[in-house]
């Protein structure tokens, strides 16, 4: 059975079958699920691979624990989804990506059109966006933010692949 929460892992943290997570994922864990000793809880490392792993370690800042099974692809579709979309206000176009993480898009093209009154996004904010999507719907490949494109460019793109 897999387990209601899911958590990031860098994938530096995993050594032979420990692993260990940051201090932002801990500090999730211990404060605000206030998960204890023991319990089973699902790693994924955006590269792939996801881990069912339980809980062995808790202090003030650190949680963990030993890695029980590793699983290649979990939660990802048999296809590859592209979705570009035009620049638009942050709050839409969060949605838009927490919504395309959500429904299996493993690629993001932010279009740079004519009338978008928007032209730069906060990249940052957006691959956590895209962190905190892939871990609610329990995806271990984490969907790839391309650099902003002109249309003409990404059509120029889109026929060369």
């Amino acid at each position: 059975m897999i387990p209601d929460k899911a958590f990031y892992v860098n994938p530096l943290n995993i050594k032979l079958d420990f692993f260990q997570l940051d201090k932002q994922e801990s500090r999730h864990a211990i404060k605000v699920l206030r998960l204890e000793k023991n319990v089973e809880i699902l790693l994924i490392n955006g590269i792939g691979d996801a881990y069912l792993a339980k809980i062995k370690n808790i202090d003030s800042n650190n949680v963990s624990g030993q890695i029980l099974k590793k699983l290649h692809h979990f939660g990802e579709n048999k296809f590859d989804l592209k979705l570009a979309f035009a620049i638009i206000k942050r709050d839409r176009f969060k949605m838009i990506i927490e919504k395309g993480t959500e429904l299996g898009v493993n690629e993001f093209y932010p279009l740079i059109l004519d009338r978008c009154i928007k032209r730069t996004i906060n990249y940052s904010q957006i691959n956590k966006n895209i962190i905190s999507s892939s871990k609610q719907t329990k995806r271990s490949i984490f969907p790839i933010l391309n650099k902003t494109l002109t249309l003409k460019k990404f059509l120029e793109k889109s026929n060369d692949t």
